[in-house]
């Protein structure tokens, strides 16, 4: 009986050991995918880009769990025609951010890739507001297609967003790891590097 205890007692040890281990090995990046949508781009009740594609577009977030903040979801970039005066193509985004820390500045960016899999360009919005901890932030932010290209909206295919960088109320500035980004970014061109994870130049 005490031989059998003694091999239970080791057993449990064991796992223990095992459980913990794998525990401290846990990444602390998770990826979420889902569909992002037709990939269609309506300029009126009746004409469309891309009108005779089936394609819907993919939308990835790469969440970082040990950051002060956390994309909530799977957030990605669509386009838009504005029928103003110029006739103006947009990237847009719903964009809602989990707070864990008390912040004062966030920082998200969106990597665009066509239907080739070839990194287009990245986009980047920051908030700059005090924001509680447990308080859900939801942004909606608007880029203009640079050159107002039919063709690079027509091609707009994937997005990866993620949390750049955060700015803590206490003044600690803290920015994701470019690995994480990196690892999941060559699932799409192998040729991306880490300088193509710094914003295109552009007005939003």
């Amino acid at each position: 009986m005490r031989q059998v205890r003694r091999v239970a007692a080791l057993f449990v040890c064991c796992l223990f050991v095992r459980l913990f281990a794998e525990a401290q090995n846990v990444s602390p990046i998770i990826v979420t995918k889902e569909s992002g949508g037709s990939i269609k781009t309506s300029l009126s009740a009746t004409i469309q880009i891309n009108d005779k594609s089936s394609l819907n577009r993919e939308f990835i977030a790469v969440h970082n769990v040990s950051l002060p903040v956390d994309l909530v979801g799977t957030p990605g970039v669509r386009t838009v025609y504005v029928d103003d005066r110029m006739g103006t193509y947009r990237y847009i985004a719903e964009v809602p951010i989990k707070v864990k820390e008390a912040v004062s500045a966030i920082e998200y960016r969106f990597i665009l890739f066509d239907i080739w899999g070839d990194h287009v360009r990245t986009l980047t919005a920051t908030v700059i507001e005090d924001l509680a901890p447990d308080q859900v932030k939801s942004v909606s932010p608007k880029w203009n297609v640079p050159f107002n290209s039919e063709s690079e909206v027509s091609d707009h295919y994937a997005s990866i967003g993620y949390i750049a960088r955060v700015r803590t109320t206490a003044g600690r500035v803290v920015e994701a790891d470019p690995a994480a980004v990196l690892n999941e970014v060559r699932q799409f061109s192998k040729k991306f590097s880490v300088a193509d994870l710094e914003p295109s130049k552009q007005k939003q």
